[in-house]
């Protein structure tokens, strides 16, 4: 009797990671970074020690996706990796939760930026601003405009946050939209148990490096960077900590253009 081909083994079917949006929205956040602020101030505390001022235990996904929507919204930097990883509130925290003044422009600002701050907040706001949309057409961009495409389960809930978060900041057509790459890549999100450290990880040191092309940035508080080679034997490395803007870039470039002279041909 003739003996079967074995035939392949099916593929394992893959679960669609969604890109990473912020666990609470703005306003949550804002409170979050306040509760921290009255526990340790300007330093920096542990990972571990840091999720229990928002009452989760220490290895609870809820704390660790509040830590990852703080450093999202630009509230929150991470130093130092895995057991040594430490948290700590950037400028733009300080700005809003110190700044007591009635009516303070300048904090208004603040929470405009930051509201703004999230790389999906950038692609939804790019895309409609102020204009009014309904949730069907967020959610048509959501699950299959981008790429990667959001879960169909996840894409209500990010356009709830969304919606709460720019509800509250109250964005205009003249708010500053932080510099950042169009590619969510870098932005999927971990399954709820893994650790904030591999989360900010993919966010900036995953990226894939610059073979040719444009600089790839991400704006925020955390040192960025990309290298490209622009002769057979040379590559230039441009790096930035702190928030890169427009106006900066346009600095950037004038300074190049003003050195290029001193370079041999």
């Amino acid at each position: 009797m003739a003996t079967l081909p074995k035939l392949p083994e099916p593929e394992k079917r893959r679960r669609l990671r969604s890109p990473a949006y912020p666990f609470i929205n703005l306003e949550t956040a804002i409170k979050r970074a306040r509760e921290f602020y009255e526990k340790e101030g300007r330093n920096a505390a542990p990972l571990k020690v840091a999720v229990k001022h928002w009452g989760y235990e220490e290895k609870s996904s809820g704390g660790l996706q509040t830590a990852a929507a703080l450093i999202s919204f630009g509230l929150m930097r991470d130093e130092g990796t895995s057991d040594t990883r430490k948290l700590k509130l950037t400028s733009s925290a300080l700005a809003i939760i110190l700044d007591g003044r009635p009516n303070s422009e300048s904090r208004a600002n603040a929470i405009k930026t930051a509201a703004l701050t999230p790389k999906i907040h950038q692609q939804i706001w790019r895309r409609w601003g102020n204009s009014q949309t309904s949730d069907a057409n967020i959610k048509h961009m959501l699950i299959l405009e981008l790429n990667p495409p959001f879960n169909p389960n996840t894409a209500e809930t990010v356009i709830k946050e969304y919606r709460d978060t720019i509800a509250f900041a109250k964005p205009d057509e003249s708010a500053i939209v932080p510099l950042g790459s169009d590619d969510l890549e870098s932005e999927i999100e971990r399954d709820h148990d893994a650790a904030i450290g591999a989360h900010m990880q993919s966010q900036v040191a995953g990226q894939p490096e610059a073979k040719l092309g444009p600089v790839s940035m991400l704006a925020g508080p955390r040192p960025i960077g990309s290298s490209i080679p622009v002769t057979e034997n040379c590559v230039v490395s441009i790096s930035a900590s702190g928030e890169v803007t427009q106006k900066g870039i346009t600095q950037l470039i004038a300074y190049l253009t003003l050195i290029k002279g001193s370079f041999p041909n």
